[in-house]
């Protein structure tokens, strides 16, 4: 198949046409490929070629991301629900102007909130803004109720025992609400997996009141995406390499080189399984965003990527 330097022959279009139109990276695309199976409609050799039906679903999947919700909780959902998904529009002053809705789940968050909103009536918004729209004393009469479930834009879940996989359960329940986890229990692992995922989690010791549940509420920023974004693909590092070599610019070539080796590194390290692999992720993406800081000034001020298609 011979494809034009448009990048496009058809229906199909190369990765890095695909990340232009999408807003994502082609490092990200690759590492989606590896992780979740998300694989181009065609290959030939290295060059990866994306449908027109692939790119429309990247982008409801892009659209999704930039709210909140993690890669992991929508990768795998066919088209159809997908494209509902993304088509809702978040209404952005929905709980400014009638209070942070909130639904409850578990016997314990339910005793708190009572014990809070004795003296309360149900008309009232407190003044914190936080809304009681839901409330369920077990995972089971809330999985129960799926079909009655009120909109909510926080859902907080109680735990005995720290669970991101019944989490995640939960959250699929509310796609479009922000769950947060209150535990009485949790193992090591257990935490270091909610933290690493950004996700919220607060401890239910005899010292948590209702405010403690309404600051976390109000707090939850939604998860950490699962990849961090890159500035510069590889084609675009070896171009700045080629054109730094035949110009005056005697940093940018081997900063881009340096970039291109811990590109090839942060590869290897989604791959292993060693411990201590996932924190030497979040290290070398650090390092690498300051370094492509770096090289970004260098580019516009000598004008190194001018020349590429």
């Amino acid at each position: 198949m011979t494809i034009p330097a448009s990048g496009t022959e058809g229906d199909l279009f190369k990765i890095g046409v695909v990340a232009s139109r999408t807003g994502i990276s082609v490092e990200r695309l690759r590492a989606w490929e590896r992780r979740y199976g998300l694989a181009p409609a065609h290959r030939d050799g290295q060059t990866r070629f994306y449908s027109e039906a692939q790119v429309e679903r990247l982008i409801a999947i892009k659209t999704l991301l930039d709210r909140g919700t993690a890669i992991r909780r929508v990768v795998h959902l066919d088209d159809e629900e997908l494209a509902r998904r993304a088509a809702i529009v978040p209404n952005a002053f929905a709980a400014e102007e009638s209070g942070l809705h909130v639904g409850l789940v578990g016997a314990p968050l339910l005793l708190l909130h009572r014990k809070a909103t004795t003296r309360q009536t149900a008309e009232e918004t407190p003044e914190s803004g936080i809304l009681v729209v839901g409330s369920w004393p077990s995972v089971e009469s809330f999985l129960a109720a799926r079909d009655a479930l009120p909109q909510m834009h926080r859902l907080v879940l109680f735990q005995a025992s720290l669970d991101d996989q019944l989490a995640d359960e939960i959250g699929d329940r509310v796609p479009d609400a922000g769950v947060v986890t209150a535990y009485r229990y949790a193992s090591r692992s257990a935490l270091e997996q909610f933290e690493h995922e950004g996700r919220a989690a607060l401890a239910l010791d005899r010292g948590v009141s209702w405010p403690d549940i309404e600051d976390a509420c109000l707090a939850w920023k939604g998860p950490v995406q699962d990849d961090a974004q890159v500035a510069f693909s590889e084609e675009m590092l070896l171009h700045i390499i080629t054109a730094a070599s035949a110009s005056t610019s005697a940093i940018s070539g081997p900063l881009a080189e340096m970039l291109l080796e811990i590109s090839h590194l942060s590869d290897h390290i989604d791959r292993c399984e060693e411990a201590g692999a996932d924190q030497a992720g979040k290290s070398l993406a650090s390092a690498r965003s300051t370094l492509e800081a770096a090289l970004e000034q260098l580019v516009h001020h000598n004008g190194l990527l001018d020349s590429m298609n």
